[in-house]
């Protein structure tokens, strides 16, 4: 295994693990928590992965599109393929869930309804980022495997 197979493998494992955790133990709580206190989680929640998930899935772009360009056949198609997946989920995050999430956190002033809806919205964009994420480190692994 090369060092891009191994950052590609590492990176993209954990950043799809981490994105598939917070769908399945967060997003699931988040859904029954009064609005206040789920800003109040949320935030906290947000604050802490906001520091690591951003650079695992920059480390899983650069090694996949690495591994795709120096392998061939089969492992680079997949690997190119992973790493447009991970390129996707990391420009609908940065253009579309990250905003949504400031928005969120830091208008104390919203209404109860506009707060429920971006709720919401966030839940079905962060479902979206993690079915492409665990997408694409399958594709990624598979690249590997093949």
């Amino acid at each position: 295994m090369n060092v891009w197979a191994f950052l590609m493998l590492v990176s993209g494992g954990l950043f799809a693990g981490g994105v598939t955790a917070l769908a399945w133990d967060r997003v699931s709580a988040w859904r029954s928590m009064p609005l206040d206190e789920f800003r109040t989680d949320f935030a906290g929640v947000v604050q802490r992965a906001d520091r690591v998930q951003p650079v695992l899935l920059v480390v899983a772009i650069l090694a996949s599109f690495a591994f795709g360009l120096t392998d061939a056949g089969a492992p680079r198609i997949l690997a190119l393929i992973g790493a447009s997946g991970f390129l996707v989920t990391l420009i609908g995050s940065v253009a579309v869930l990250v905003p949504l999430q400031r928005r969120m956190i830091s208008s104390s002033s919203l209404e109860a309804g506009a707060l429920e809806r971006m709720r919401h919205g966030w839940f079905r964009g962060h479902f979206k980022r993690t079915v492409v994420g665990v997408a694409s480190f399958l594709l990624v692994a598979a690249a590997t495997a093949v």
